[in-house]
């Protein structure tokens, strides 16, 4: 299948004299793919897919002018001339369904970047303020496996469909990803290569769901964490700044009234762990609260909780 796409951004504005500003950019892109699937038998499937794509930077990251972050305490810059970025993906998948709503699979990647967009802290900014800006990177690659697997614990009772085992679901999925930035034609960010801007080497999702459908009472589990990545690229004269991992985990019990009434109460990130953003002056590939490390910011979140109600007519 093939996609042409056409890709017109116009934005308005004007400059500190007050005469307009205008940046009209209009590209086209053929942007094909190709998916295959082999039926190894009733319950396997192997896929394979080829596509290509583009990542189109926002109004605010080619904005001619900059604006105070508040979050960031610090002054964000947009960058008119700020490229789209297009990425090509290959993709292979191994899929087993043991029963209905079941499932394993195992999945390889690759992805190629031209330009991809990247959020830098700028250099030769003054002594104790900070400026961030956009730019293309050269190139990147990322590649890496996922696994996923959706499995009921029927097998523990004979009874299953009216067994709370029967009811009670595991599921969760596993990515490693290995990302690497081309730094050689890239001289504010230095030279050799880094991870991608944003990108997390590991991402774990996984939990536990139940539905007693006489009941109609449920309940979930969520637990989510994913691995070190940078934030905010660095330069020659300031380090990158990475966000520290936090685990995330999250509980839910529902339960149904007379096929009308909804009621839900939800605890949030019970873990409550701080977000963390900081420079890694020890090169050491962990965050050291006590060990020399600056940090840059540092949220603290609590527990929270919900109580919900919906009607259905």
């Amino acid at each position: 299948m093939y996609v042409l796409r056409t890709l017109t951004k116009v934005l308005n504005s004007s400059n500190s004299n007050g005469d307009p500003l205008k940046i009209n950019t209009t590209k086209n892109d053929w942007l094909p793919s190709l998916n295959f699937t082999y039926e190894l038998n009733a319950k396997t499937n192997l896929r394979f897919s080829a596509s290509k794509t583009i990542s189109r930077p926002e109004f605010r990251e080619i904005a001619p002018f900059a604006f105070y972050d508040f979050n960031l305490d610090a002054v964000v810059a947009g960058n008119p001339d700020l490229q789209r970025a297009s990425i090509g993906n290959f993709d292979v998948r191994y899929e087993y369904y043991p029963t209905g709503g079941e499932l394993i699979s195992a999945s390889v990647f690759y992805k190629t970047f031209k330009n991809p967009i990247e959020l830098i802290n700028e250099p030769n900014v003054g002594a104790g303020s900070r400026k961030f800006g956009y730019s293309n990177a050269p190139s990147a690659q990322n590649y890496g496996f996922e696994v996923e697997i959706r499995k009921n614990f029927a097998f523990i009772d004979s009874a299953a469909s009216t067994s709370f085992w029967g009811n009670l679901l595991f599921f969760g999925n596993f990515s490693y990803i290995a990302s690497q930035v081309d730094l050689s034609n890239f001289g504010e960010a230095g030279t050799g290569t880094r991870p991608l801007q944003g990108q997390s080497p590991f991402i774990i999702n996984t939990g536990l769901q139940f539905n007693e459908p006489k009941t109609n009472i449920g309940f979930s589990v969520l637990f989510n964490r994913v691995g070190r990545r940078i934030a905010y690229v660095g330069n020659v004269q300031v380090p990158n700044i990475y966000e520290n991992p936090r685990s995330i985990l999250d509980f839910q019990i529902s339960k149904k009234f007379y096929k009308m009434l909804d009621v839900k109460f939800t605890l949030g990130d019970v873990l409550a762990q701080n977000l963390t953003f900081y420079q890694d002056m020890n090169n050491n590939k962990k965050f050291d609260r006590k060990g020399g490390d600056n940090i840059i910011f540092d949220y603290s979140y609590g527990l929270n909780a919900s109580f919900g109600l919906s009607l259905k007519f």
